[in-house]
């Protein structure tokens, strides 16, 4: 009897495993929804907090960015006033008195012609102190032009050899327009100093012709003027340089 029993209560036993079975595999999918929904929940966390630093980073940056920015708006406003100041200065004009616009000219032609502008200086400074000179010589020398050559007449010296003066210029011409043989003294002249050792300078103009040389320690002044047909007179001065 008790067999025809257990053989009765077999098809609900046999429900009852099949409903626990069910309540187990339920049960573990839904622990496994969970958990996935765990995982998700915590990886949303993580993006969220990335998604944040990198917020505070580019917010860093950014405020890194306007501070050079007004920086670099700063130095520039301060070189484009810097720049203003000097369009101002190199624009200005010199101020010159009348006095040194009348000097200048004389200095640059001393400068040229290869004056030391110590000694030029030294010069200008000692213009109200006595002099010490020599007396003065003349002479005078045949000027050179295309048809003539050097001749024991065509130079001359000074100080004892120190100085020698010559002088080319252009050939003239008679009522004809025919050369003739000496030089045009209307037109300009090449007046040529050399010094001892070979040292030469020119210069060049319309007569008169007035030059002045610097050797050792002292000044040498020339006066180039016309004479008698094709010569010219020359006047030279020594002094101390002080």
């Amino acid at each position: 009897m008790a067999l025809g029993r257990f053989e009765q209560d077999r098809p609900r036993r046999s429900l009852l495993g099949r409903i626990f079975k069910l309540v187990l595999v339920l049960a573990a999918m839904g622990g496994l929804g969970l958990f996935t929904f765990q995982l998700g929940v915590e990886d949303e966390r993580g993006r969220q907090g990335r998604l944040a630093d990198e917020t505070l980073k580019l917010a860093e940056a950014n405020q890194q960015l306007t501070d050079a920015n007004q920086q670099l708006r700063t130095q520039l406003g301060t070189a484009q006033g810097r720049l203003k100041d000097l369009e101002g200065v190199i624009g200005a004009t010199p101020r010159i008195s009348e006095a040194a616009r009348i000097l200048m000219p004389t200095i640059e032609k001393k400068l040229g012609e290869g004056m030391d502008p110590r000694r030029l200086a030294d010069a200008l400074a000692a213009v109200d102190k006595p002099r010490e000179c020599e007396a003065p010589e003349t002479k005078r020398f045949l000027v050179k032009t295309a048809l003539t050559s050097d001749g024991p007449n065509t130079s001359i010296g000074f100080s004892n050899g120190v100085v020698t003066v010559s002088g080319q210029g252009t050939t003239a011409k008679n009522a004809e327009g025919r050369p003739e043989a000496w030089f045009e003294p209307n037109e300009p002249i090449t007046v040529r100093f050399t010094q001892i050792g070979g040292k030469a300078v020119e210069t060049q103009g319309k007569l008169p012709i007035h030059h002045t040389l610097a050797i050792g320690q002292a000044e040498h002044r020339f006066s180039v003027m016309a004479s008698s047909r094709g010569f010219v007179q020359v006047t030279a001065e020594r002094c101390r340089i002080p």
